[in-house]
């Protein structure tokens, strides 16, 4: 795809005491040739225009150049200097003869600017010295922007309707950027299911936005906990964004943490956290049994109407054999499966 076309002037310079100066014309792929008096030095830039076409942001990008000596004498001296920390040339001083050229790669690291052009002064002296400039054209494809940060249902209960929330995409791209279709790809085997809406451009100060709608709906009909997934769209005029999906769905009652680590304790010695059962419903549930296999952890609750909790207490014992790992499984009465909290300790 070519976004850009350019006709880019180039000057030969003498610098130092009097100069000699040419100029020529370039159409986007040809090459930079100066016309000066026989015997004294010329060499032209194959392409003097590097066009990189579309590239995604913070990228690593390959390229090369040919420097061919049309003149008279050996070209000796060579010196390139980008305008860019991101431009690096890989090149040797050794004299290039007459009629012949050489190869000289070079490396671009992409910003994050939508369109760039980037600049080397190449140059060559004998006395004085003798440059032309070499141009590199690149447009990054940009980071969709979102009206979120990700995709964020919170904490909610069982229900017969889904939970559903909406956000908007967009790119800011130059006019006549092509329409492509835009995909999505969200979680698999996930309560979370999301759709993309129709692809729209506007003009906005000689500029396009294009938007698109991403609908995200959870499913609430069971107890599925905490939700933690990724959303991912793709595009040829985006990069590839990722945005985050949160989200847990209780059936009236769940855990302050469902993960509990108590870290290295002394032989003989005993560590204790509290974490909390906080219920949604105005009733305060019953714990009806509490079970956990490994007795290293020992386990005991009472209300915290306070917090409209109930406040489980677990002390710690290490056994001795290495680390200790337990599923604390809680039934109460108002859920349907039990809620489980993961439990570890190791000795010190």
């Amino acid at each position: 795809m070519r976004l850009f076309s350019s006709l880019c002037l180039f000057v030969l310079v003498a610098c130092g005491g009097d100069s000699s100066e040419s100029s020529s014309n370039s159409n986007g792929g040809g090459s930079s040739g100066p016309v000066l008096p026989a015997g004294q030095i010329a060499f032209e830039l194959r392409p003097s225009l590097v066009e990189l076409g579309l590239l995604t942001p913070l990228q690593v990008v390959e390229s090369q150049f040919e420097i061919v000596n049309i003149g008279e004498v050996p070209l000796r001296g060579l010196d390139i200097q980008g305008n860019c920390g991101c431009l690096k040339f890989q090149f040797d001083r050794t004299e290039i003869p007459v009629g012949e050229s050489r190869t000289i790669p070079f490396t671009v690291g992409t910003g994050r600017s939508s369109m760039k052009t980037l600049s080397a002064k190449v140059a060559f002296r004998h006395g004085r010295r003798y440059q032309l400039t070499l141009n590199i054209l690149y447009y990054a494809v940009p980071r969709l922007a979102s009206s979120t940060s990700g995709v964020f249902f919170g904490r909610m209960e069982v229900g017969d309707e889904p939970a559903v929330q909406t956000l908007t995409v967009s790119a800011v791209l130059p006019i006549g950027t092509p329409m492509t279709p835009m995909t999505l790809e969200g979680p698999v085997d996930s309560p979370v299911v999301c759709t993309l809406g129709e692809v729209a451009d506007e003009e906005i100060g000689g500029m396009l936005r294009r938007t698109a709608e991403v609908r995200c709906e959870l499913d609430r009909s069971r107890p599925v906990g905490e939700v933690r997934a990724k959303l991912f769209l793709f595009a040829d005029w985006a990069a590839r964004t990722s945005l985050a999906i949160r989200g847990h769905v209780h059936g009236g009652i769940y855990l302050e943490n469902p993960k509990i680590h108590f870290g290295r304790v002394k032989s003989g010695k005993s560590r204790t956290e509290l974490v909390r059962l906080f219920y949604s419903r105005a009733e305060a549930p019953v714990v009806e049994r509490m079970s956990c296999e490994n007795e290293a952890f020992v386990v005991s609750s009472r209300p915290d109407p306070d917090n409209r909790a109930i406040l489980l207490e677990i002390v710690y014992t290490p056994t001795g054999e290495g680390e200790d790992l337990a599923e604390l499984q809680i039934w109460s009465s108002v859920a349907e499966e039990p809620l489980t909290l993961s439990l570890a300790g190791q000795e010190r």
